[in-house]
């Protein structure tokens, strides 16, 4: 028989993989790790717990915690890494640079050039 918490871990890390964006996963991680979430919850039932449970019940709380918080950082850096993909997608290096201006006119010249205008 398999525990409660493997349970979870598996249902966490099904959801993690199907999540379809960064919001769902986000949603998936506030469902189980957040302040109210699955295995938070599960953090504050340790106290009910007997002596001889609670060490094995940590430890195994731990794991959980540890392979649903590695896999969404993995998920993340997926989909952080498509969303760069994509943006390079759009570059086209082909094309020339946008020439830069060098320099400007001195300010004796530019009013020169002003007062010209002024009095045509």
């Amino acid at each position: 028989m398999t525990h409660p918490l493997e349970q979870l871990r598996e249902e966490a890390l099904r959801e993690i993989e199907s999540a379809t964006g960064e919001k769902a996963l986000e949603a998936v991680r506030i469902k189980y790790l957040g302040k109210s979430g699955s295995v938070s919850a599960w953090g504050e039932q340790m106290k009910t717990l007997s002596n001889e449970e609670r060490p094995v019940v940590g430890k195994l709380l731990n794991e959980v915690r540890n392979a649903v918080t590695a896999a969404i950082a993995t998920r993340n850096a997926q989909f952080r890494l498509q969303k760069e993909s994509g943006a390079l997608a759009k570059i086209d290096i082909s094309l020339p640079g946008t020439p830069h201006e060098l320099g400007t006119l001195h300010p004796l010249t530019q009013m020169w050039e002003r007062s010209i205008e002024i009095f045509r």
